[in-house]
């Protein structure tokens, strides 16, 4: 690469070299593919859930083709199905796969689906990164996507506690007595336009719960759920 681009700008000159960037991109990216092919062929890497269960039988060596970043990789899994079930493939859950797309190269996909149709985004996807992907692909990469995303909505997060029934917010204010260095600059309701108070607001927020046999009553103050917020 080197020795050939030496050569060309001894012969043409110096001048734009966006020839040669894109070169070392495609060169980048063919390296970057091998390196992970060779990452994730390792025999010792430990994939979750990659043993046979009860009444499945084990297939040894399944290919399969992804799209990374960097372009189309072939990796090796291993496919375990029971009776009655479509299989699965413990390596594909783990590498958390949109399909036969990476989520790093299917997030980006959405992001230049989502400023472009579908068409001219596949065109913007090439020309930024070298990899050419069909414009069918967005909107099914995009449909998966929002699968994935209505299901991680739907999840409790870990360690949420239940909402009360009820939250209230109140908000009161009141004049409160200030030193004449507070007041400067302040109207008043005085003769002359002075004050000699300025308004305080406190900003009540707490929650309310039902109590068997009773009617609905504030939370006890000292729980978490109660707070007090005041500023001049």
């Amino acid at each position: 690469m080197v020795d050939s681009a030496s050569e060309r700008l001894q012969q043409e000159g110096v001048s734009p070299i966006g020839w040669l960037e894109l070169a070392l991109r495609e060169g980048a990216n063919g390296a970057c593919r091998q390196i992970i092919e060779d990452v994730l062929s390792i025999n010792t890497a430990t994939i979750p859930n990659d043993s046979a269960q009860a009444g499945e039988r084990k297939v040894k060596g399944c290919k399969k083709s992804i799209q990374t970043l960097f372009g189309s990789v072939t990796i090796s899994r291993n496919w375990y199905k029971a009776e009655g079930s479509e299989g699965r493939f413990p390596m594909d859950t783990a590498l958390a796969l949109v399909g036969a797309y990476t989520p790093t190269l299917a997030t980006l996909m959405a992001r230049c689906a989502a400023n472009e149709p579908y068409e001219r985004a596949a065109e913007s996807f090439k020309a930024l990164t070298g990899v050419p992907i069909e414009a069918r692909q967005f909107p099914r990469v995009v449909e998966d996507l929002c699968v994935l995303a209505e299901k991680l909505q739907s999840k409790p997060s870990p360690g949420e506690k239940s909402r009360p029934l009820r939250a209230y917010v109140t908000v009161d204010g009141t004049g409160a007595p200030m030193r004449k260095e507070e007041l400067e600059g302040v109207k008043g309701r005085q003769a002359d336009g002075s004050a000699r108070t300025r308004e305080v607001k406190v900003c009540a927020i707490f929650t309310q719960n039902d109590i068997d046999s009773e009617k609905p009553w504030r939370d006890c103050h000292h729980r978490p759920q109660n707070r007090l917020i005041s500023s001049v």
